[in-house]
């Protein structure tokens, strides 16, 4: 019995085993196979990339249809501030206290608080080299010269009237407040940004909340905000209580809830740069989706603008972001509001030089 026997079976005929001219033929047959096959998976990678994309290109879309611009060019008149330094950039962020959009009266309503007013104030200015950013917080009840008439390019904050900061919103929306804030500061503004109650509470919301540490118990009826001492995570309506309320803590000053405000956004800007959220995209869509949403821009701040900025600034550490609140001293005709100090005068020629506040070690 030869080697290609089995008991029980015949031999196999010679011609049922390949030569060797045949296997390689078939190999190569297979090689020719497996490369007609090959190109697959880059098309499909190219598919997927392809629907990223897009998915991509309908989310921007949707994110910059969000925002509500303004062209306020013709509105600041021509005897603007001239740029003392090229490169850096200042912006308004003002929190609008129109109740609009809250679906409840608890807050009142923009009629019975004689409308809408900037609750919020913030300068926020981004250095030329974009290594350092301040944030300057604006007393609401801060009396400074204002046109008295923000419809009248005429008026001006030199021959214009003592107004509350927080009143010029009201009296000619973003235009009034960025020509009170560059007439009494000389400082140019390159974009402003409003955000209304409803959009701060559904950005806490889609960062999942906000936690705070309050030193004793707190019941604001005002600011509808009630906490026992202690640790709390903050979801938007209880955030927008936590940073409105004023009365029932510390001295009641405005500038003591400018300092809490200030210690809560910085707060929200460490959740969302952290990683967790960066690693979501859908929560991270849901937080871009409300922050636009509630948003009100010059013609200029599209998402494509914001994005450019956002990307100047990435190297910016938390420690280089510096919060101040401008100088105050009481206001002798009022003793319940505020006006600045003559040491304001050092804080805005620090930002219209590009000059850091304090020495760099």
């Amino acid at each position: 019995m030869t080697r290609w026997e089995h008991e029980g079976q015949s031999p196999a005929p010679q011609d049922a085993f390949p030569t060797r001219r045949e296997l390689h033929a078939r190999r190569r047959q297979t090689r020719r196979s497996r490369r007609r096959r090959g190109p697959r998976w880059p098309l499909v990678a190219a598919g997927v990339i392809a629907a990223l994309v897009g998915g991509l290109a309908v989310a921007y879309a949707n994110l910059d249809n969000n925002i509500t611009r303004i062209d306020v060019a013709g509105s600041l008149g021509t005897d603007r501030p001239e740029v003392e330094v090229e490169g850096p950039l200042n912006i308004l962020v003002m929190g609008s206290d129109t109740r609009q959009g809250l679906g409840t009266t608890e807050y009142g309503t923009d009629t019975a608080e004689g409308g809408a007013q900037s609750d919020t104030n913030l300068l926020v200015h981004l250095s030329a080299d974009r290594r350092r950013a301040l944030v300057v917080s604006i007393p609401r009840d801060s009396m400074v010269k204002a046109p008295e008439d923000c419809n009248d390019l005429s008026s001006t904050v030199d021959n214009g009237v003592v107004r509350q900061w927080n009143k010029n919103f009201n009296q000619g929306g973003a235009p009034c407040v960025i020509r009170t804030l560059e007439g009494n500061t000389d400082i140019r503004i390159d974009h402003f940004v409003v955000i209304d109650f409803m959009g701060f509470r559904t950005m806490v919301d889609a960062l999942g909340g906000i936690e705070v540490c309050l030193p004793e118990d707190v019941a604001d009826r005002d600011a509808h905000f009630s906490k026992e001492a202690g640790r709390h995570i903050l979801d938007g309506k209880e955030a927008l209580g936590y940073v409105r309320m004023r009365k029932s803590v510390g001295d009641g000053s405005d500038l003591g809830r400018i300092e809490r405000q200030q210690a809560f956004l910085s707060s929200v800007a460490q959740k969302a740069m952290s990683t967790s959220l960066l690693l979501r995209p859908d929560r991270l869509y849901s937080f871009l989706d409300a922050a636009t949403e509630s948003m009100t821009t010059d013609s200029e701040l599209g998402t494509s603008q914001m994005a450019k900025i956002a990307n100047s600034v990435r190297s910016i550490g938390l420690d280089k972001v510096e919060f101040v609140t401008v100088p105050t001293e009481q206001y002798l005709e009022d003793p319940n509001r505020v006006q600045w100090s003559e040491a304001a005068d050092a804080l805005w020629e620090a930002i219209r030089f590009d000059r850091p506040l304090t020495e760099e070690p």
